[in-house]
Formats: C-alpha cells, structure tokens, sequence
C-alpha cells in the first residue's frame, strides 16, 4: 500500500517535545506499542506508534530520554486514545513509565461488543476499509537497530486506519446503545497492574498450580525455576527458551528418577526440551529435593462465607437464565461470565442496592441485566 506521507520518525528528546505540543491540541490519538518481550528476560518498550487525523508518527522511545511529554499527553483525559487491544499496552506504560491511559476507547472491546466474527485488528482493517495487512514482522524484535522502513510501514499500520474505525464503530454502538457501555469497559482496562515476574522468593509459585504440589514437589520446583531464571538472566532471553512452566511443573509434579520417567511426565509437545535437558532435571531434582530451605507460606485470601445451601442451585439458574438469552438474540460478550456468576451465587444479593454494591459487575451490566438476574436469584432463594 502507498501512504500518502511518509511517518514522521522521532529519535530526540526536541523532537518528541514539538510533537507533544501539536499533538496536545487534538481530540482524539491513536496510539500503540511495541515490545520486546520475545526475544528478552526482562520485556521493554521499544517503540510507540501515534497518529492524528492527517499524519503518522513513530516514536523511538529507545533513543528518548524524557518521557514526560508523552506521558503528559497519555494522561489527558481531555484528549481520547483510541488502541486496540490494550491491555499489554496499559500494563507496560505503568511498568516502564509509571503513566496511566485516562479516556480510552479500545476497538478489540468494540468489535466484541457488536458481535463480529473476528476482533484482531488485521481482520478490523480487511473488514471496514479492504486492506490486507502482513504479518511478517509480529514477532520481530523491535529493540533492534537500526529500524528499517519496512519496520516503520508494519508498525504504522497499527495505529494508521484507528481513528477512522473509531468513527464507524462508534456510529454502531451509539445506533444500538452500547457506546456507554464499551468506554466504561475500555475505562476498567486502564484500571489493569502490571503483574509480572517480581523475582523474589514467592516468584515460582506463581506457576500454574504450584500450590497444589507436595512439599518435596515445591522445593524441586523452586531449584527449577531459580535455575531457568539464572540462565534465562545470564543470556537475557525469554525464561521460555529454556523450559516452559509446563515443563517445569510437570517435572516437579512426578519426581523423575530416570531418563524414561522424565521423558513420560512431559507434556508430548515438550518432550524434545526434556530430552536435551535431562541430565540437567534428574540433576536438579536431586537438587531440590535436598535443599533445607524453609519453603514461604502462601498467603491466603480471605474465605467466603458458606452458603451452600442455594450455591448450586442460583449458579444453574443463572445459567439457564444466560442460556434463554442466548436464544434470544444476546451474545457473550453482553452476558454474565461464569465467574460472575458464582460470585453472584456466593453473595446473594437482596435488592439492586445490595447488587449495585458488587464490585463483580459493571455499570452497564447493572443497567442491561441486574434487574433480571435479581429476579433469578429471589425466585430461587425465595427472597421478596
């Protein structure tokens, strides 16, 4: 595709305070980022893509010193960023630069909401403007320099068609009612932390499951994990190159004691990493299993109050309720979730005051469904 100007590239901390300045006077920017987390240990931003109505930039936030013009912008709530699929993007901006989004419109939230087949932005731009867009470089390692144009035309794409989709989305949602709805969930994005590796001695259970596993199974898996950690640090590659959570729970699950056994409790798509590493696993088990470290408590939550009594039965109301809605016409993304759903078993709410006081649901949920769902539950629990 030929653009009718080229991006404009921004590598010094002037440049980026100009384009701060002009970009300030906007009301609406389509922003996004790229990262390095598959190519090193600790992920970074590399890149952030910026367009306006008329022009492209893309910012080398590698070269910048100064974020503070950036972050300044990012944060004005007067000014709307459309993204899409922001999640990553929200999560990195804290972590790298301590800076909330404030009035975001998200089109990956949009597209679920209108109910379209495909939400993946390569699919948004085939769809509302006939455009394929490649996917050659997703994987690319954008802490790499020099940037080469054919770097700059991919990540231009991401930002380039957004503020013009967010002109036709926008139009549908207000048509069916559902724009109040998608900038309240795209707000409670901004809400996400970053949650991340912390490196500390609670890290490996974090791995899926962990907690479920034997003593002897949780100090094999912390001799794994610290020694993917050391390795994966030393060479600054992604923990995954050298074994998977997976890998490593499995291990730790079994207690191999040979080649055979190793080779039997890994996952089949896993079995090659096993094999090169074998030596190094029965050793490390050996490892593990003789380390007199105390192992952390695990910090618990906090127990919710029983009420088995109608748990099952609200939960399977619910969800005949949710399946009724279904057929009626309403897709999943307007519908309770099945963890809301047992929240809302668990709480039994009485009244739409006491429903409104959840913090499982949202505004726009209370608004489109609350009174209904309270209707299942007094029904079920014979609450008046």
């Amino acid at each position: 595709m030929t653009f009718p100007k080229e991006p404009q590239i921004i590598t010094t901390n002037e440049d980026l305070q100009t384009l701060c300045t002009h970009l300030a006077t906007q009301k609406r920017l389509a922003i996004d980022l790229e990262g390095d987390s598959l190519h090193h240990f600790r992920e970074k931003l590399c890149l952030l893509q910026v367009s306006d109505s008329s022009e492209d930039y893309i910012v080398d936030v590698l070269s910048i010193t100064d974020f503070g013009p950036m972050k300044a912008l990012i944060e004005n709530p007067a000014i709307l960023k459309v993204m899409h699929g922001a999640d990553y993007d929200v999560v990195s901006l804290k972590r790298d630069y301590n800076c909330t989004i404030h009035s975001l419109f998200d089109t990956a939230l949009a597209a679920q909401f209108l109910d379209y087949d495909r939400f993946g932005l390569a699919n948004l731009i085939e769809k509302h403007f006939g455009f394929k867009i490649e996917k050659k470089y997703q994987k690319h390692d954008w802490s790499r320099r020099p940037l080469y144009w054919e770097h700059i035309d991919y990540a231009r794409m991401d930002t380039h068609y957004l503020l013009a989709m967010h002109e036709i989305m926008s139009f549908q949602l207000e048509r069916l009612g559902l724009l109040d709805a998608c900038m309240e969930e795209s707000t409670c994005l901004t809400y996400r932390e970053w949650n991340g590796r912390q490196f500390d001695e609670l890290d490996f259970l974090r791995v899926k499951k962990a907690t479920s596993l034997s003593k002897d199974s949780q100090k094999v898996l912390r001799t794994l994990y610290e020694t993917r950690d050391a390795w994966s640090k030393g060479r600054d590659v992604p923990v995954f190159h050298y074994a998977t959570d997976a890998v490593l729970w499995s291990v730790a699950k079994n207690l191999p004691t040979d080649r055979s056994s190793l080779l039997d409790v890994v996952p089949n798509k896993y079995r090659g990493v096993a094999s090169r590493k074998c030596t190094e696993f029965l050793t490390l088990i050996e490892k593990g299993l003789a380390d007199e470290r105390p192992l952390p408590r695990v910090p618990r939550g906090e127990k919710r109050p029983s009420k088995t009594r109608w748990l099952n039965e609200v939960v399977n109301q619910i969800r005949e309720w949710r399946s009724t809605q279904k057929e009626a016409g309403r897709h999943d993304f307007l519908l309770p979730t099945n963890n809301q759903i047992k929240d809302l078993a668990f709480a039994l709410p009485k009244s739409m005051e006491e429903l409104e006081s959840l913090p499982v649901l949202r505004r726009w949920q209370l608004d489109m469904w609350g009174a209904e769902v309270l209707e299942v539950i007094q029904r079920v629990t014979q609450i008046d």
